[in-house]
Protein backbone atom coordinates (compact mmCIF):
# COMPACT_ATOMS: atom_id res chain seq x y z
CA UNK A 1 0.00 0.00 0.00
CA UNK A 2 1.90 3.57 -0.88
CA UNK A 3 0.79 6.93 0.64
CA UNK A 4 2.55 10.07 0.41
CA UNK A 5 2.97 12.68 2.84
CA UNK A 6 2.56 16.39 1.41
CA UNK A 7 3.00 20.18 2.82
CA UNK A 8 -0.55 21.67 3.97
CA UNK A 9 -1.13 24.00 1.38
CA UNK A 10 -4.64 25.71 -0.15
CA UNK A 11 -5.57 24.31 -3.42
CA UNK A 12 -6.98 27.92 -3.85
CA UNK A 13 -3.16 28.39 -3.95
CA UNK A 14 -2.21 27.76 -7.25
CA UNK A 15 -2.68 31.01 -9.05
CA UNK A 16 0.27 32.76 -9.02
CA UNK A 17 0.77 34.77 -5.55
CA UNK A 18 -2.40 33.59 -3.67
CA UNK A 19 -0.36 32.68 -0.22
CA UNK A 20 1.21 36.32 -0.02
CA UNK A 21 -1.69 38.34 -0.21
CA UNK A 22 -4.55 36.19 0.95
CA UNK A 23 -5.11 37.62 4.62
CA UNK A 24 -2.32 36.24 7.57
CA UNK A 25 -6.14 34.46 9.06
CA UNK A 26 -6.79 32.29 6.31
CA UNK A 27 -3.30 31.20 5.24
CA UNK A 28 -1.87 28.06 5.69
CA UNK A 29 1.69 27.17 6.40
CA UNK A 30 3.02 26.39 3.08
CA UNK A 31 1.74 27.87 -0.35
CA UNK A 32 3.76 29.17 -3.73
CA UNK A 33 6.10 31.37 -1.87
CA UNK A 34 5.19 30.98 1.73
CA UNK A 35 7.97 32.23 3.98
CA UNK A 36 6.35 30.67 6.94
CA UNK A 37 8.48 30.96 10.59
CA UNK A 38 7.20 29.39 13.30
CA UNK A 39 6.80 32.84 15.11
CA UNK A 40 4.13 32.87 12.28
CA UNK A 41 2.26 29.88 13.39
CA UNK A 42 0.00 32.05 16.26
CA UNK A 43 -2.44 29.76 16.41
CA UNK A 44 0.53 27.12 18.21
CA UNK A 45 2.20 24.89 16.41
CA UNK A 46 0.32 21.81 18.61
CA UNK A 47 -2.93 23.22 16.66
CA UNK A 48 -1.71 23.94 12.92
CA UNK A 49 -1.02 20.88 10.88
CA UNK A 50 2.34 20.78 8.88
CA UNK A 51 1.67 17.73 6.49
CA UNK A 52 -0.89 15.61 5.59
CA UNK A 53 -1.23 11.85 4.53
CA UNK A 54 -2.12 11.10 0.36
CA UNK A 55 -3.15 7.97 -1.20
CA UNK A 56 -0.81 6.96 -3.40
CA UNK A 57 -3.93 6.97 -6.52
CA UNK A 58 -5.68 9.84 -7.32
CA UNK A 59 -8.41 9.96 -9.43
CA UNK A 60 -7.80 13.23 -11.95
CA UNK A 61 -4.18 13.56 -10.64
CA UNK A 62 -0.85 12.75 -9.56
CA UNK A 63 0.05 11.46 -6.16
CA UNK A 64 2.20 14.47 -4.77
CA UNK A 65 6.14 13.28 -4.09
CA UNK A 66 9.09 14.83 -2.42
CA UNK A 67 11.51 15.72 -5.14
CA UNK A 68 9.92 17.31 -7.48
CA UNK A 69 6.57 19.05 -7.84
CA UNK A 70 4.51 18.12 -11.36
CA UNK A 71 0.59 18.75 -12.48
CA UNK A 72 -1.23 18.89 -9.98
CA UNK A 73 0.93 18.63 -6.69
CA UNK A 74 -0.31 21.53 -5.09
CA UNK A 75 -0.05 20.07 -1.52
CA UNK A 76 -2.38 18.78 1.14
CA UNK A 77 -5.59 20.29 1.46
CA UNK A 78 -7.72 19.24 4.19
CA UNK A 79 -10.72 21.64 3.03
CA UNK A 80 -12.28 18.91 1.21
CA UNK A 81 -12.49 16.67 4.40
CA UNK A 82 -10.65 13.46 5.18
CA UNK A 83 -11.22 10.10 3.07
CA UNK A 84 -13.18 11.96 0.03
CA UNK A 85 -12.99 9.45 -3.04
CA UNK A 86 -15.90 11.06 -4.85
CA UNK A 87 -15.66 13.28 -8.14
CA UNK A 88 -19.17 14.43 -9.09
CA UNK A 89 -20.56 11.71 -11.13
CA UNK A 90 -17.78 9.29 -10.91
CA UNK A 91 -18.54 6.05 -8.90
CA UNK A 92 -16.00 6.42 -5.97
CA UNK A 93 -13.45 3.77 -4.83
CA UNK A 94 -12.14 3.77 -1.72
CA UNK A 95 -8.02 4.17 -1.69
CA UNK A 96 -8.35 6.68 -4.73
CA UNK A 97 -8.83 10.36 -3.59
CA UNK A 98 -11.14 11.83 -5.90
CA UNK A 99 -9.20 14.46 -7.26
CA UNK A 100 -5.82 16.09 -6.07
CA UNK A 101 -4.57 18.05 -2.98
CA UNK A 102 -7.09 15.86 -1.06
CA UNK A 103 -6.49 14.09 2.46
CA UNK A 104 -6.77 10.82 2.76
CA UNK A 105 -5.51 7.26 3.81
CA UNK A 106 -6.25 3.75 3.59
CA UNK A 107 -6.51 3.39 7.14
CA UNK A 108 -9.74 2.59 8.66
CA UNK A 109 -11.82 5.85 9.68
CA UNK A 110 -9.39 8.72 9.19
CA UNK A 111 -5.72 9.69 8.13
CA UNK A 112 -2.28 10.82 9.54
CA UNK A 113 -1.21 14.37 10.08
CA UNK A 114 1.87 15.61 11.41
CA UNK A 115 1.46 18.93 13.06
CA UNK A 116 3.49 21.95 13.26
CA UNK A 117 5.26 20.85 16.95
CA UNK A 118 6.06 17.51 15.48
CA UNK A 119 3.71 15.07 16.89
CA UNK A 120 1.57 13.12 14.25
CA UNK A 121 -1.93 12.48 15.00
CA UNK A 122 -5.08 10.55 13.70
CA UNK A 123 -7.68 12.73 12.49
CA UNK A 124 -11.24 10.97 12.09
CA UNK A 125 -13.17 11.21 8.59
CA UNK A 126 -15.79 12.10 10.73
CA UNK A 127 -14.71 15.34 11.87
CA UNK A 128 -16.35 18.77 10.47
CA UNK A 129 -14.72 20.11 7.32
CA UNK A 130 -14.45 23.42 9.16
CA UNK A 131 -12.27 21.87 12.34
CA UNK A 132 -10.24 20.63 9.26
CA UNK A 133 -9.65 24.31 8.06
CA UNK A 134 -9.48 25.76 11.30
CA UNK A 135 -6.68 22.93 11.86
CA UNK A 136 -4.88 24.38 8.86
CA UNK A 137 -4.98 27.64 9.36
CA UNK A 138 -1.86 28.79 11.14
CA UNK A 139 -2.84 32.29 12.69
CA UNK A 140 -7.28 32.23 12.92
CA UNK A 141 -7.04 32.54 16.38
CA UNK A 142 -9.90 29.26 16.52
CA UNK A 143 -9.96 26.94 19.34
CA UNK A 144 -10.91 23.08 18.56
CA UNK A 145 -11.24 19.58 19.15
CA UNK A 146 -9.01 17.60 16.63
CA UNK A 147 -10.77 14.40 18.39
CA UNK A 148 -14.69 15.62 17.68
Amino acid sequence: MKTNYDFIASNNDFTCGNWKNSGTASRYMFGENSDTKITSVTDGTSNTFMFGEMTYEVYNGRCSSWGYRGWVMTGADPAAGINNWTLGAVPPIRGRLGSWGRVGSLHTGGCQFALGDGSVRFVKDTISTTILIQAAQMSDGSVFNLDS
